[in-house]
């Protein structure tokens, strides 16, 4: 038996928000969390089970699994965000490895370029790596923005199966809460990569 064997789905994929943050739809392709009462460090912000875990599974190209993965579930919270999104030349670049890979060349024919893109979208901007762990996707915790003066770290727990995000200083009402995309990664040219990766370029 895998002793890292995930436990079973709870019926909701949240297990809980904090009554101190609010989630803001600013429209439909852009969210924002923001704290609504003073939060202290080391405070649970956001405990969530991921919708898609490649947890265990082994000799895969994890992109081109999550994007067959999101074809067959019906979770209505995995966006990009609408059919606008930013065609970064990652996104595109994943067309080109599935139409010479003959591996993938049965199961995507019957999907254009726009569709291939819009899945490899929702794998990039709603993934978390999860080091042995993942890729995860948590639809609630994906709703954080970037800083690279992040305010909440994540960890996975392998018991329960969730991600935990918690607060790693004391954060004042009204502020908002952000994540780190780079995972405290020293990255040359971050902006670059982030760009690349995410489509848009920091201000940090």
């Amino acid at each position: 038996m895998n002793k890292f064997l995930i436990p079973a789905k709870p019926k909701q994929n949240y297990i809980y928000i904090s009554p101190k943050i609010n989630i803001i739809t600013v429209n439909q392709d852009y969210h924002k969390v923001i704290s609504i009462d003073n939060i202290s460090i080391d405070e649970i912000i956001i405990e969530e089970y991921p919708v898609i875990n490649l947890f265990g599974e082994k000799n895969i190209d994890k992109a081109l699994q999550v994007m067959e993965k999101y074809i067959n579930t019906r979770e209505q919270e995995l966006y990009p965000r609408t059919s606008i999104y930013t065609k970064t030349p990652m996104i595109k670049d994943i067309h080109k490895i599935i139409k010479n890979n003959d591996k993938y060349n049965n199961f995507y024919k019957s999907y254009d370029k726009e569709t291939i893109e819009m899945l490899y979208a929702k794998y990039l901007y709603n993934s978390f790596e999860g080091n042995r762990y993942g890729p995860l996707t948590l639809p609630i915790v994906a709703k954080l923005n970037h800083s690279c003066n992040n305010n909440v770290d994540y960890n996975f727990n392998p018991v329960t199966g969730t991600m935990i995000v918690t607060s790693n200083q004391n954060i004042k009402k009204n502020t908002e809460i952000c994540d780190n995309y780079l995972s405290n990664k020293k990255i040359p040219n971050h902006k670059d990569y982030l760009y690349e990766h995410y489509g848009f370029r920091c201000n940090c």
